[in-house]
């Protein structure tokens, strides 16, 4: 007769492990959703024409001729609703542009110069700066003027405010900047001399005038809506806009150069070389590009952000003023 014994070491003798419960099933694992691809298209007035550039490639991607030679196009966008508002000098036309179509919306006779204009989507209403003293506003989708703030002299270049739905507006010959909130004018905040572009951060709340007749650079918090620094600038300065990735302030100054500040301690940490008469800025923040309109060399200059270089010269037939700049999903 023969006895065997099983040894489990782990067990014991004569014991067998238990059998293993069976595995949960897993549930399956969700894809990643991909990041939507990002475009963007940079608007410049030249002269009668609106060059339209791809801001990844730099190529010129069409010519729009909307006058003749001798009217300076002014450019905003209006991103709520993909649109690029184009104004210009001699024939005192409004013209509303689809970003992506590059179609006529709206041809609007105004009646009067119009300097600039932007859009609040809460309110549905345009705002539009008339270079004769007042700022006239319009419903966003009839055109109609609903109200007019007059006591004004020479309103510039507005902003909108997404987080307070106010608008802001340099008086270019009355020292200061309007604040608007819907249809009534609430406060003027005093930035100096001739008050000219202005730039908003909405990361930071924080808002950019370039005030030409200080040398200067006004800083303003919207939370406040006071002056909380003036940053010399050594030039008079131009075109000023924000990179709220970086939190990098770029100001076209008189002369060929575009002058870097960290948005953090308002220094200045980089000047870069442009074309002749450096003077519109508009940047794309996601593509990491800015554009710089140079009025005597008829260029643009394509800057990579990320390391602050100039990557190319665009000719264009003409004088480049004013530019704008939008980003978009593709």
């Amino acid at each position: 007769m023969s006895i065997e014994i099983t040894i489990n070491l782990i067990n014991g003798p004569g014991n067998v492990p238990p059998p293993t419960p069976p595995t949960a099933p897993t549930s399956p694992t969700s894809p990643t959703p991909p990041v939507p691809a990002v475009c963007g298209r940079v608007f410049v007035g030249v002269d009668g024409t609106l060059y339209v550039i791809d801001a990844v490639t730099g190529l010129i991607i069409d010519r729009i001729e909307l006058t003749d030679g001798s009217n300076a196009l002014n450019v905003t966008v209006n991103p709520f609703r993909e649109q690029v508002y184009v104004s210009t000098g001699l024939d005192r036309l409004f013209i509303i542009l689809d970003v992506r179509t590059l179609t006529i919306v709206a041809n609007i006779a105004l009646g009067y110069q119009v300097n600039e204009a932007t859009y609040s989507p809460i309110d549905n209403l345009i705002y539009v700066n008339a270079g004769s003293g007042f700022i006239d506003i319009l419903d966003g989708d009839t055109f109609e003027q609903v109200e007019r703030i007059t006591g004004l002299n020479t309103p510039a270049r507005v902003v909108y405010d997404s987080r307070t739905n106010y608008v802001y507006s340099t008086n270019n010959l009355s020292n200061d900047v309007v604040v608007i909130e819907g249809t009534n004018e609430i406060l003027r905040i005093v930035v100096g001399r001739r008050p000219n572009q202005i730039a908003l951060n909405l990361v930071t709340g924080l808002i950019y005038v370039s005030v030409s007749g200080e040398g200067s650079i006004a800083v303003i918090d919207t939370t406040t809506n006071t002056v909380i620094e003036n940053i010399s600038v050594g030039a008079t300065p131009y075109g000023i806009a924000v990179d709220t990735i970086t939190n990098r302030v770029y100001v076209a100054v008189s002369g060929n150069n575009v002058n870097v500040y960290d948005g953090a301690t308002n220094q200045l940490i980089d000047t870069l070389s442009a074309g002749g008469f450096t003077w519109g800025v508009a940047l794309t923040p996601t593509l990491q590009r800015g554009f710089v309109t140079n009025r005597n060399s008829r260029t643009v200059s394509m800057i990579d952000l990320t390391t602050d270089e100039v990557l190319a010269d665009i000719p264009v037939d003409g004088t480049p003023i004013n530019i704008t700049a939008l980003e978009f999903i593709c």
